[in-house]
């Protein structure tokens, strides 16, 4: 996703992608890439998240190869540019791409990504910040 312009959207962006790592995947290893960071690549993208697999508790052991990753995006409207990053996110060698959008943007991302639908999930937030 390009960075979000303004300080208070790159603040939302980080602090959906905090959120989506402690609830949709509380119970997998999360690496986030936070606005501006690159912390670990799938491929040549740095995904908002980046889901591992857990196998075991004790002892901790997850799978060293992404299962999912996430991508978080704020903006009140779906772009071709953000669809081709997702179309090209979600041909990589992952199980799942899970996006979180605004609400009001839902049933345009969904038609817009009816090619790659059996590779997406969708979640949602809404103006308390709530995911579903």
């Amino acid at each position: 996703m390009p960075n979000p312009s303004t300080p208070n959207l790159r603040e939302l962006h980080d602090t959906i992608v905090r959120k989506a790592a402690e609830t949709i995947f509380r119970k997998q290893k999360v690496v986030i890439n936070p606005t501006g960071n690159e912390v670990v690549s799938v491929g040549d993208s740095y995904p908002d998240l980046v889901v591992y697999e857990v196998l075991s508790l004790k002892p901790f052991i997850a799978r060293n190869e992404p299962s999912m990753v996430g991508e978080v995006e704020v903006e009140d409207h779906i772009t071709e540019e953000m669809v081709a990053k997702w179309k090209k996110i979600a041909n990589l060698d992952i199980d799942k791409l899970i996006l979180i959008i605004p609400e009001t943007t839902k049933d345009d991302a969904i038609k817009k990504t009816k090619d790659i639908e059996d590779k997406i999930e969708i979640h949602t937030f809404n103006e308390k910040l709530f995911i579903r």
